[in-house]
């Protein structure tokens, strides 16, 4: 193909001439569309990124120790010979329902808080107000979801169930209500306004445990090591970090009574 003196025009191999200004100008019609497609992708990634619910992975390594060998020196036979760890039986017992069950009674794991934006709700871990447990885990028949909202000195409480309930003074001391927990604001509460909004979902102990169960991924670090890698996903780093140094010290105790 060549270029003729004008620089206008194209020759192909056949000696067909071809209009290079024609031809970009039945693309040039399209820009507009191109254009406009570009701005609404990058704006359509701008509100997704934006808003959309991150999930954070943490996670922790811990060394699993013979217990065959005791505290006595290691002889010629053990110091040559493969560990009897079991990797997978220790694996299996940092998922078992008794260790995850201990876990969720001692952080209350079953009042899941939240706090409450304008379009993205997301997952907290300590209430930045005072909170108190009133119904043992154990009681929990079915999920359910509370609104909770300081305004103008009154503490509002909305349950999904259609009950609504409302207290001066910023606490649910003061008067009698059926709610399972109990809730109050002072001077050493970490607030930013009084005027914020959150939410707090009652979860079954059950319920609970197997979504606690999903979440975690507890694998073996290497083939013939004897570390196990403890990771959690959750959206909120503190909430995942207390929860794997809470199974590191009850699969411990654990072991330490067997």
């Amino acid at each position: 193909m060549e270029q003729n003196e004008s620089g206008n025009h194209l020759y192909s191999t056949s000696g067909e001439e071809i209009d290079l200004r024609s031809l970009l100008g039945k693309y040039l019609v399209f820009w507009p569309w191109i254009i406009g497609s570009l701005i609404l992708s990058l704006n359509v990634a701008f509100i997704y990124f934006r808003y959309a619910t991150n999930i954070y992975e943490t996670s922790a390594k811990i060394k699993i120790l013979d217990k065959n060998q005791g505290v006595e020196l290691p002889s010629a036979e053990t110091l040559f010979s493969k560990s009897n760890i079991n990797l997978e039986n220790e694996i299996e017992s940092l998922y078992s329902y008794p260790i995850l069950e201990k876990v969720v009674k001692k952080l209350n794991l079953c009042y899941n808080f939240y706090n409450k934006g304008h379009i993205k709700t997301s997952r907290g871990f300590s209430t930045p107000f005072l909170m108190e447990v009133t119904q043992p885990i154990d009681s929990i028949k079915k999920e359910i979801l509370y609104e909770i909202e300081f305004d103008e000195n009154r503490l509002k409480i909305y349950s999904e169930e259609g009950d609504d309930y409302l207290f001066t003074n910023y606490s649910t001391y003061q008067k009698p209500h059926n709610l399972p927990f109990e809730i109050s604001w002072s001077d050493h509460s970490r607030f930013k306004e009084k005027t914020e909004s959150y939410e707090i979902k009652v979860v079954p102990k059950k319920t609970t445990i197997n979504e606690l169960k999903e979440d975690l991924n507890i694998k073996s670090v290497g083939k013939n090591s004897e570390i196990i890698s403890i990771g959690l996903k959750s959206q909120n780093t503190d909430y995942s970090e207390h929860v794997i140094n809470k199974i590191i010290s009850v699969f411990n105790d654990d072991g330490v009574d067997d």
